[in-house]
């Protein structure tokens, strides 16, 4: 794990809190651990998820400002790979790019989204709504070889000092992808996930993801709201 990832999410530091023995987290986490040990502890101590030292349940969290410094110095890359066929799939792409890339680029000062379309690679810069609501949608008959261009990018971009992390997302319609795992090199590539779009071939799209070893998400028309807040939170 990075030095830059938090130990509670293993995500790159969004906000980075320290406390009081000196390890750090992300203020988002670290609440959470908290909350859960306040409601489940009979005193009012909680123990370092890292060191167990026992620490009072009500301290304040403090910004790590260094951790923040260098998170902010460097740049997060993430590349959206788009494999969908119907109509009511394009619209849920749509709408989750268009919400998933504002917030990501507008909470992360160094945060750089590309996207996969028929033009090509599509960077998205400062969240620019009207863009990616007009960019032509793609099914992808091909993905493992947009994968491994995909991959072949990222490994550019990994060689560039002032990128520290690199993040894969595949929309999918599940349909049957045979991928070496060997393709998703962890060294390159500091988390891949495959989000499956609508209800069909879920299972397909779900052994996908054990395949090649990745994080696993799935949404349609009614779970869209809540998925989008749980994959910027793990994402």
């Amino acid at each position: 794990m990075s030095s830059l990832e938090c130990s509670l999410c293993h995500s790159v530091f969004h906000k980075p809190v320290i406390i009081p023995c000196g390890h750090t987290f992300d203020e988002i986490c670290t609440q959470q651990y908290i909350n859960y040990h306040r409601g489940t502890s009979a005193s009012n101590e909680f123990a370092c998820p890292l060191c167990r030292t026992l620490l009072d349940i009500n301290i304040p969290l403090v910004l790590n400002q260094s951790v923040r410094t260098i998170i902010h110095s460097k740049s997060i890359t993430e590349v959206y790979l788009i494999d969908i066929a119907t109509m009511e799939q394009q619209q849920l792409v749509r709408s989750f790019l268009d919400r998933v890339s504002t917030k990501k680029i507008n909470s992360s000062e160094g945060t750089q989204v590309i996207i996969q379309t028929a033009n090509g690679l599509f960077p998205v810069q400062g969240g620019n709504k009207q863009s990616i609501l007009k960019m032509p949608m793609i099914v992808r008959t091909d993905m493992k070889d947009t994968l491994r261009d995909a991959i072949n990018m990222l490994q550019q971009m990994k060689q560039d000092a002032n990128v520290n992390t690199c993040k894969l997302c595949i929309l999918t319609r599940g349909n049957k992808i045979r991928v070496d795992k060997n393709m998703i090199d962890k060294n390159i590539i500091n988390k891949c996930y495959i989000v499956h779009v609508s209800d069909k071939n879920l299972r397909l799209a779900r052994q996908f993801a054990n395949d090649i070893d990745c994080h696993f998400g799935h949404f349609n028309q009614t779970t869209l709201d809540a998925f989008i807040e749980h994959f910027i939170f793990y994402f």
